[in-house]
């Protein structure tokens, strides 16, 4: 891991631990998709954004990060404004120390929030990142206008395959958000 020169502390003034990032890698490239940084309750959060529209906030699983949803924001980008966060500690994050529990994840995605200046959004949440969500929703009510958790089960006939869980995603995020699949 990559260091970081040591920052104060968060509200208290003190020096704190380094702050690490956890992947020196190149970034992955996909069409249409922009790369910013966002400072974060004391934390560079690394957020890529696609399309335009109404905001849908995408919560990576772990040990996962923004490019787990690579086949999702080519069929949601046309219509939405789709924000896939690196949580902390994963991807292009930085890794401060300190907690890395459901809650503090979710008190990160009510800071992004604030910090992008969204009163509210759509949920699309994996794994974890479908907890810390969950967590979000049951904090801030107000600011989750729909949610879902992407799931790999059909509740009819077992698994879907890696090439059909993309569409099935996307698909059931346009009927959770008021479309046709």
């Amino acid at each position: 891991m990559r260091r970081l020169p040591a920052r104060p502390a968060h509200g208290t003034g003190a020096e704190a631990a380094p702050v690490t990032t956890p992947s020196s890698a190149p970034m992955p490239h996909l069409d249409g998709v922009r790369h910013r940084d966002v400072a974060v309750d004391g934390f560079r959060m690394h957020v890529a954004e696609a399309g335009e529209g109404p905001p849908v906030l995408l919560v990576h699983g772990w040990p996962q990060h923004w490019y787990a949803w690579r086949k999702v924001i080519p069929l949601l980008s046309g219509e939405r404004r789709l924000l896939c966060p690196d949580l902390r500690g994963f991807g292009w994050s930085e890794a401060p120390p300190g907690r890395y529990d459901k809650q503090r994840l979710a008190d990160d995605l009510a800071a992004l929030l604030d910090a992008l200046d969204l009163e509210s959004v759509e949920l699309v949440a994996h794994d974890c990142g479908a907890w810390a969500g969950f967590l979000l929703a049951l904090d801030h009510p107000r600011r989750i206008r729909e949610g879902a958790s992407s799931r790999a089960r059909k509740p009819d006939s077992g698994h879907f395959t890696a090439e059909e869980l993309p569409v099935v995603v996307a698909d059931r995020a346009r009927v959770l958000f008021g479309g046709a699949p």
